[in-house]
């Protein structure tokens, strides 16, 4: 993906609507083998939209649904970071820049440190996760069957967010642009 295709990506809050597609992602032999806790999704979407310090976009490239990503905000103030990258966009840079794109979003303003769980045998999600600049800091004190990976805020530079509302609240078909480089 260059930076003409970054630029193009844009988000919007994810939807009752949205959990078919995502169930639909998630029952791909590689989202199984990964992400198999969150399936069905239904219950994961019902609880996170019950309680509040979660945030989860849906992610286009175009009028093409990319990724589900966001975040958790836990008590010491960092974010658990999730990420699903449609099967059909897997590979083309896509998770990079959605990763990349979560520290700019304004709920993201005051997290000190992004938290990310990597099975130490899933060469896609580590090359994604430091490509987007994260940081290896060895196996998760509470899941030592994943493996930590890191971003602090000295870390990065976040990029202009230009805040919209949500376009299908206005009756408008395009989610916002973020114009991540």
């Amino acid at each position: 993906m260059n930076d003409r295709e970054a630029a193009d990506l844009a988000l919007r809050p994810i939807a009752e609507s949205d959990v078919s597609m995502l169930e639909e992602w998630l029952q791909d032999p590689d989202s199984k083998l990964h992400l198999g806790g969150m399936i069905p999704f239904r219950p994961c979407f019902e609880y996170q939209q019950s309680k509040p310090g979660y945030h989860y976009w849906i992610f286009y490239n175009a009028a093409t649904p990319v990724a589900l990503a966001g975040f958790e905000i836990q008590e010491d103030g960092s974010a658990a970071v999730v990420l699903l990258v449609c099967p059909s966009q897997r590979r083309r840079g896509f998770g990079t820049c959605v990763l990349k794109a979560l520290k700019s979003v304004p709920e993201a303003q005051h997290v000190q440190t992004f938290i990310a769980l990597v099975e130490p045998h899933h060469q896609a999600a580590i090359h994604c996760m430091e490509a987007a600049g994260l940081t290896q800091a060895g196996p998760d004190p509470e899941d030592p069957g994943f493996v930590r990976y890191i971003l602090r805020r000295g870390g990065y530079q976040t990029q202009p967010f230009r805040q919209i509302e949500d376009g299908a609240a206005k009756g408008q078909s395009e989610p916002p642009r973020l114009g991540i480089r």
